[in-house]
């Protein structure tokens, strides 16, 4: 994977239980899901309830669990398959070289909102809150950390509003 695969996975993340964001924190049906995963792995959600003894109420849960995992970065589907069910794989045992702990979500966020801004060159605080997904409060305190920084400064824009931008103010 690239430095960018990295950085974006980094950004993407989300974490399983704010604030905490490592496997130590999986809730008991995750780490049962995810043990199944790194036992058998690819598997389907078939194989999974196979292997978790049919639990009834887990039957449910499952494919929540994954899909929580999968936002952390610590499960992937496979979906190189033709059939309807696709398998589900350990990310780690996958990438081993990726260490997403290293970089924090800020630094990666920051990475990648310059670039943004770079391509952009201004742009308002819901204009970013609406490409990148995050909330308000989120998206506030990384720019305001990232014009602390001088990577970007406050513009007004006539017409559109107040923002950031990379160069001079504009008006």
């Amino acid at each position: 994977m690239t430095k960018d695969t990295v950085i974006a996975a980094r950004m993407r993340r989300q974490a399983l239980d704010q604030p905490l964001q490592s496997k130590r924190e999986l809730n008991e049906i995750q780490q049962r899901v995810l043990d199944v995963v790194q036992e058998i792995g690819p598997a389907d959600t078939d194989q999974m309830k196979e292997e978790l003894d049919g639990d009834p109420l887990l039957k449910k849960q499952i494919m929540p669990a994954l899909h929580r995992m999968q936002e952390a970065f610590l499960v992937f589907e496979e979906q190189t398959e033709t059939t309807w069910e696709h398998g589900w794989s350990d990310f780690e045992s996958e990438w081993p070289e990726i260490d997403l702990e290293l970089r924090l979500w800020e630094e990666a966020a920051s990475e990648v909102l310059s670039r943004f801004f770079d391509a952009m060159v201004f742009a308002t605080l819901d204009q970013v809150r609406d490409w990148s997904g995050w909330s308000a409060a989120k998206v506030r305190k990384l720019l305001a950390s990232m014009e602390a920084n001088g990577k970007i400064q406050a513009a007004t824009v006539e017409g559109v509003g107040e923002g950031g931008d990379r160069g001079a103010t504009r008006r």
